[in-house]
């Protein structure tokens, strides 16, 4: 088993977080396939959970219907990382303008090629990795970034829908 600084080493892990099981394992093999390491989850907490625990390279985030509006869920994954962060749309394609205003580096519709999104993915990668060496580290908790308090986190990882599995 490949250990999360071997992850980290190469520069290839890419957290992909869909509501939608078919379109996130379409995109997890088409990364994978090609030599990228994939962390998928259904839901925006556990994307969160995973971004602070894994510190991925890559973050490909599906636009999805929730309580939260997009462009803010866009946000609090900028805040708690710095990795590039791609945003592909439904049908009806999100606000472009205010994904990317939002911290969005990429914004693509769900009608990608598949040669599109493994190569822009590797330049956000590559790209990422030159802006985050020039990044200085806060010694802040990636919760508080967000402004959540760990209490409402674990609450939040609790309550979220179990769509028919229990509950983390």
């Amino acid at each position: 088993m490949r250990t999360c600084a071997r992850f980290l080493a190469v520069g290839n892990l890419v957290l992909v977080v869909d509501e939608n099981d078919r379109e996130r394992r379409y995109i997890g093999a088409l990364l994978a396939a090609d030599g990228f390491d994939i962390i998928q989850v259904s839901d925006s907490v556990a994307g969160m959970v995973k971004v602070t625990t894994f510190e991925p390279s890559l973050i490909i985030l599906a636009a999805e219907g929730g309580p939260v509006p997009f462009s803010q869920l866009v946000g609090i994954f900028r805040r708690i990382s710095q990795a590039p962060l791609i945003v592909v749309g439904d049908s009806e394609p999100p606000d472009e303008v205010e994904s990317m205003a939002s911290g969005a580096d990429l914004v693509l519709p769900k009608t990608f090629g598949a040669a599109e999104l493994i190569s822009r993915s590797r330049m956000l990668i590559r790209r990422g990795g030159e802006i985050s060496a020039s990044v200085t580290e806060s010694n802040a908790s990636p919760l508080a970034v967000v402004g959540l308090p760990h209490t409402i986190l674990e609450a939040l990882l609790i309550l979220r829908p179990s769509r028919g599995r229990a509950a983390a």
